[in-house]
């Protein structure tokens, strides 16, 4: 499986600047920041900050900031771009360890949303909200520009890291989903834990000709989410 087939490249690891087989990525992502502002103006849902877990939920956030019209914050931000994803656990807390605060003001009653391209194992989550705890934040909620991931990528794209909804085993039944999701926002103290609908993100994902194995799609319920391998 070639890099530019993969879609969780498309979300996470490509450039902003890179146009893949004629796709933008600054427009793909673009675009998902505007249907996940649609999605949560459509629920109900209302924010008075947007901000991003650092470093790749930035571009999102200012996205979803832009389109819900609400104002945007760095709140936090790691003194080194460095992608954590992949290395062990002690080493990812140890690198988060380094988080500070940035020069935007910060209400602490106000409620934040704090954006990334994906969960996986709730990792850095937790330390957001860890983070948001220490400084007095009172309120807080997390959303992520993808659905829930339910595999492990068998391309090797994404490297081997517990799932926070691999206990799902391929059969996501709205029941057994929002009990994993209860028990991740127990875990944080935040409001709101959000997933980007399989229809919103499939709208700017292609996945006829992407791979997007380990997203589950809203359909199936075989391995992984899907009927078959989409590569």
């Amino acid at each position: 499986m070639l890099d530019n087939k993969c879609a969780f490249n498309q979300i996470y690891k490509f450039d902003s600047e890179h146009v893949i087989d004629g796709v933008s990525i600054r427009e793909l992502r673009r675009g998902l920041s505007r249907n996940m502002a649609g999605y949560l103006h459509s629920t109900g849902k209302s924010y008075d900050c947007i901000s991003a877990i650092p470093n790749t939920g930035y571009f999102y956030a200012q996205g979803v900031a832009e389109a819900l019209g609400c104002r945007f914050a760095r709140i936090f931000e790691k003194k080194l771009f460095k992608r954590t994803l992949g290395t062990s656990a002690k080493k990812r807390l140890s690198t988060y360890d380094s988080l500070l605060m940035s020069i935007d003001a910060v209400d602490k009653n106000a409620h934040t949303l704090f954006v990334d391209e994906a969960l996986l194992s709730g990792l850095t989550v937790q330390i957001i909200a860890n983070a948001c705890q220490e400084i007095g934040l009172k309120r807080y909620s997390f959303a992520f520009m993808s659905p829930i991931t339910l595999c492990h990528c068998p391309w090797g794209h994404i490297k081997h890291t517990d799932r926070w909804f691999e206990s799902l085993n391929g059969d996501p039944t709205p029941a057994k989903v929002e009990s994993l999701r209860r028990r991740l926002i127990d875990a944080t103290q935040a409001q709101d834990i959000v997933h980007c609908p399989p229809e919103a993100f499939f709208a700017v994902i292609d996945s006829a000709t992407n791979c997007s194995l380990c997203f589950f799609d809203g359909i199936s319920t075989s391995s992984g989410g899907k009927d078959s391998v989409r590569q």
